[in-house]
């Protein structure tokens, strides 16, 4: 089974961490490309991105260049609600550096469409960090504390 095919399945934290744990090992850590691609394409539940999840959580280094990431974001079908993908950004490059390259990059466009989905990565960079991956957290929180979840489906 594939990385995309599995990280559709995951409904539960514990399926998340049982992932999450199997693709910490050196020899079995997919690719940061692989990862990627499945996070661009990714729809936002509410809840969870899984692909965008395990990116801060594996803390895959970026091997491409920040406006090479962004221009992806950008010609891509990145959902809005997404904000643990712009985390992810923060973490690897910097606030800052992500909000000015963001900037660059809207000046430099015409096309409306990728100014909303750049727009919306400086709207999340802007963010305190714990409001960007407090999702992740929430989805452990709200199996483990409250229960939800946690009986077999």
């Amino acid at each position: 089974m594939g990385l995309a095919e599995r990280i559709s399945l995951i409904q539960r934290y514990d399926e998340y961490f049982e992932l999450k744990q199997s693709l910490s090992g050196t020899n079995s850590r997919p690719s940061f490309e692989e990862i990627w691609t499945i996070a661009l394409k990714e729809r936002w539940d509410g809840s969870k991105a899984v692909a965008s999840f395990l990116l801060a959580s594996l803390d895959v280094a970026a091997p491409r260049t920040l406006e090479d990431l962004l221009l992806d974001i950008a010609g891509s079908s990145f959902d809005l609600s997404n904000r643990v993908l712009p985390f992810y950004l923060v973490t690897q490059f910097g606030k800052l550096n992500v909000l000015a390259a963001v900037e660059k990059l809207i000046r430099a466009t015409t096309d409306q469409s990728q100014k909303v989905k750049l727009d919306t990565v400086a709207y999340w960079a802007r963010m305190p960090a714990e409001d960007l991956i407090h999702p992740l957290h929430y989805f452990e929180w709200t199996e483990i504390i409250e229960g939800r979840g946690s009986q077999s489906q």
